[in-house]
């Protein structure tokens, strides 16, 4: 089965070529950074995913279809990969700011440890907007317009009445 590489080069080259990574403002096409840098890079970034995830979820890991890759993970690796091409285009002992060394190799690896922390199923990461991270619920006491019983047991809210009768007026 062929490897899935969770980072999109295009994403790695547009991450350097934004100027967000200090220094990398001329990183604009591939005689600054050769594509095959980027890809190793990738490739790194998705193995260092694999092994911090395959433990708690091996059933998931390595995925099988691209498709399946959850917006989190793909953030992640790019994160990863952008990291690897700029240790590639830096050798040498320390040549990383400890800002980039943060910023695109620790806070992935400690998101990817939240991931595992959390027990979250990897199927469910970005469905419905839902992520790892902890978010507050504004509308705690509100009943949702419908349930989801049988259909005999579907009705309306009744705060809801007077909004949708509102609108069929306007």
């Amino acid at each position: 089965m062929p490897e899935i590489i969770y980072a999109i080069s295009g994403d790695i080259r547009e991450e350097l070529n934004s100027g967000a990574v200090p220094g990398t403002k001329n990183y604009k096409d591939e005689t600054q950074i050769r594509g095959d840098i980027i890809t190793r890079s990738a490739r790194r970034a998705t193995r260092e995913v694999n092994i911090r995830l395959k433990n708690t979820y091996p059933d998931e890991i390595p995925f099988a279809v691209s498709g399946n890759v959850p917006p989190e993970i793909e953030g992640i690796a790019n994160d990863l990969g952008v990291y690897y091409v700029l240790r590639a285009k830096h050798r040498g002992p320390g040549p990383l700011s400890a800002t980039v060394r943060e910023q695109y190799y620790n806070d992935p690896l400690a998101s990817l440890k939240e991931i595992v922390d959390s027990g979250v199923p990897l199927s469910e990461l970005g469905s419905q907007g839902s992520s790892v991270s902890e978010t507050s619920d504004t509308n705690a006491d509100y009943e949702a317009v419908f349930d989801m019983d049988e259909v005999e047991n579907q009705r309306v809210d009744p705060d809801r009445l007077g909004d949708i009768a509102s609108d069929r007026r306007s």
